[in-house]
C-alpha cells in the first residue's frame, strides 16, 4: 500500500499517514490476512552413504 501511494503522490509524512489510515480503517481490518506467517522450518539433512 505504501509503495503504491509513494509512486503516485508525495507529501511530507505520507508513510505515517498511510500507517494511521490503515490502523483506523475498518474495511482494511476486515479483509486483512487473519493468519500470521508461519515460522520457518529448519532444514533437515539426510545422511547418504558415500
Amino acid at each position: 500500500m505504501t509503495f503504491m501511494a509513494e509512486q503516485s503522490v508525495f507529501w511530507s509524512g505520507i508513510t505515517a499517514d498511510i500507517i494511521d489510515m490503515r490502523k483506523n480503517c475498518t474495511h482494511c481490518k476486515r479483509i486483512a490476512p487473519s493468519q500470521p506467517n508461519c515460522a520457518l522450518t529448519p532444514l533437515v539433512y539426510a545422511e547418504y552413504p558415500l
